[in-house]
């Protein structure tokens, strides 16, 4: 694989990690209301959720620890992210980072790019490459 292959790969990773980040909030969320749904139970005198089957605290505890899993691997998912946007920020043409991003950060095909670039095919293959060919892995 190309060195330019290779940074390519790393900046279309960018959309997936987008994706991972809107699941793994969506896991949190979804665990930090099974914690407070348990608490809640602790307080009253409702039956416990089937989830709750190994008893309120530690049942909380392992929810507790799971929720802290996700939050480490958001965390982790966020970081790689800045990792990609620092790359494309590194350029010193604001041509080369707009192309960049509209490609990989904002989802835009090439004619939406040309469109927003006002350039043709053949200016925006050009930036790619000199972009691609100066930005730090």
């Amino acid at each position: 694989m190309t060195d330019i292959e290779n940074k390519k790969q790393a900046l279309s990773k960018y959309k997936g990690y987008e994706l991972e980040l809107k699941s793994l909030h969506l896991k949190i969320r979804e665990l930090e209301s099974k914690i407070s749904s348990i608490k809640a139970q602790q307080m009253s005198d409702m039956p416990p959720a089937p989830f709750t089957a190994k008893g309120g605290n530690e049942a909380i505890n392992d929810l507790v620890d799971l929720k802290a899993y996700y939050e480490s691997l958001h965390k982790k998912t966020i970081n790689e992210c800045k990792k990609i946007e620092l790359m494309i920020n590194g350029l010193d043409d604001p041509m080369q980072r707009t192309a960049l991003r509209c490609l990989y950060l904002n989802n835009l095909n090439w004619d939406q790019t040309m469109d927003k670039l006002r350039c043709s095919k053949t200016s925006l293959h050009n930036l790619l490459i000199e972009a691609l060919n100066k930005i730090k892995l």
